[in-house]
């Protein structure tokens, strides 16, 4: 009995470290086999994801053109509880769409880019296995169109208001220019064929001398007639010409007490808007002119009226903009208009359909 009692008190602590290690491994394989479970059970989130649509590579522009589109699109994405805990640093970052991914045809014209295909493609997403459930809005329009090179482009001085003793040297004389599809069309189709201007800059006007040549720098750009929506895609290669040119000696001022101002747009956009110049605006007063003496003569005199004109594009008529500064003043070649182009105020309205002649 002695022996017995001793055995037995002598194994139970050892039984003892053997039963509580069972418990901690059951507890330990329990606890396990929850967490596996909770991760791969299906869980749902919704997030707002920014998105801008684009071309990196630079040979297609893309706009938006839808106009409830606000920057951003709602996902609701489904997946494991693991994953969806991802999923709002996946959202925290803007994204990218460009032509020719899943859901967003790369053809020029308006396309309807199919947002849940978009994401549902996105790396990130397919790689924490998750799935989009929905995306509001699910389209989102837009229109596409390439960017394409236009070589041998001329350059032509815009000097007006500089009295020259001879045609300027314009180096180089001719550049290439990379714009979208419908402005390469525009400087196409400009009066006299297509050019880039090298505008003097005002800077330089009061650093040119009577008789003396002179080498001016200007930065080139489209003319006021193609007037770039999207400016940021338009690149003239090289971006600067050297104007060299002598001023013509014997000039004369002259004080212009009034001239009016008139609107100048395309002529089939005539019978379609109608233009109203502020009646403060129309007629400005007291212009500076500077030039040839011969020149300032004849306008003291009546023989050439002077006229500050401003110009409409179509773009301008569309967004009905409030005022212009002055495009040109219509003075004789070689006479300067001194001082700032001043802004003129306009009214802009849509003419009323013309009734059907059956009517």
């Amino acid at each position: 009995m002695t022996r017995f009692l001793r055995a037995h008190i002598d194994c139970s602590p050892r039984r003892a470290a053997a039963s509580w290690q069972t418990i901690i491994a059951v507890t330990l394989v329990t606890i396990l086999v929850w967490l596996f479970a909770e991760a791969r059970s299906v869980q749902q989130t919704t997030q707002r994801v920014r998105l801008a649509f684009g071309d990196p590579t630079g040979q297609r522009i893309v706009r938006v053109i839808d106009p409830t589109w606000t920057g951003s699109v709602i996902v609701t994405l489904a997946g494991p509880s693991a994953s969806i805990s991802e999923a709002g640093a996946w959202a925290d970052s803007a994204r990218n769409v460009t032509p020719g991914a899943p859901g967003f045809p790369e053809d020029e014209g308006e396309q309807s880019v199919d947002m849940q295909r978009v994401l549902q493609n996105d790396p990130r997403l397919l790689e924490l296995g998750l799935r989009v459930e929905s995306v509001e809005p699910p389209l989102v329009r837009v229109g596409v169109e390439a960017v394409l090179p236009a070589p041998g482009i001329p350059v032509i001085a815009d000097i007006s208001g500089v009295a020259l003793s001879g045609p300027p040297a314009i180096e180089p004389a001719q550049v290439q220019v990379r714009a979208p599809r419908h402005i390469i069309a525009k400087l196409q189709e400009l009066e006299g064929g297509a050019h880039v201007r090298a505008l003097l800059p005002p800077s330089a006007r009061n650093t040119l001398q009577e008789g003396v040549q002179a080498t001016i720098t200007s930065i080139l750009s489209l003319p006021f007639e193609v007037d770039p929506i999207d400016a940021a895609f338009v690149t003239i290669e090289p971006a600067q010409a050297n104007i060299t040119m002598r001023v013509r000696l014997r000039t004369s001022t002259y004080v212009v007490p009034s001239a009016p101002v008139w609107v100048r747009m395309q002529p089939n956009e005539t019978d379609l808007w109608k233009v109203t110049i502020h009646p403060e605006d129309q007629l400005l007063t007291d212009i500076t002119l500077t030039g040839p003496s011969d020149v300032i003569r004849e306008i003291e005199e009546g023989g050439h009226p002077v006229m500050a004109v401003i110009m409409l594009t179509d773009v301008d008529l569309q967004t009905r903009v409030q005022s212009k500064p002055i495009h040109k003043w219509d003075v004789p070649e070689g006479v300067v208009v001194e001082g700032e182009r001043p802004e003129i105020r306009i009214t802009i309205e849509q003419r009323p359909a013309p009734a059907d002649a059956g009517q």
